[in-house]
């Protein structure tokens, strides 16, 4: 079972993704201890959640790098990165490739399996998805 406390959590990372989330503000927004939030959301996610919000920014970097062909200034600033520069670090230190030769390759360079997709997949998303929509 889903803990609501830890489906927002998630819903507010999945529209939010520009926020500096912490697990103190995520936990601050599930009106949740840190350490319980940590806990429930682990649970129920696989990840801890700077993990997780690590993961699914990355995610979307490369859907908006690749599939939507934004150039990494705009990526880096719609993922709340206060730099270009500071984004390019973090995205080849989790992908071990730099955003622009993704962006040149159309989204077709390999990138590691571990990343950038985020857990949970498949019909497990969507149920989680389903779960967000009407919480």
């Amino acid at each position: 079972m889903i803990s609501a406390s830890a489906g927002r959590a998630l819903a507010l990372i999945h529209r939010q993704p520009e926020r500096p989330w912490s697990v103190a503000t995520l936990a601050s927004e599930a009106t949740l201890s840190r350490t319980l939030f940590s806990e429930r959301f682990t649970s129920l996610v696989g990840l801890p959640p700077a993990r997780y919000v690590a993961r699914w920014r990355m995610h979307l970097a490369g859907i908006w790098l690749g599939d939507e062909r934004l150039n990494v200034g705009e990526v880096a600033t719609r993922l709340g990165y206060e730099s270009e520069a500071s984004f390019s670090r973090a995205f080849k230190k989790f992908t071990g490739v730099p955003p622009g030769s993704l962006r040149r390759q159309n989204g077709t360079t390999p990138v590691p399996a571990e990343a950038p997709m985020p857990p949970p997949f498949g019909e497990t998303l969507d149920r989680l998805e389903t779960f967000l929509a009407t919480s």
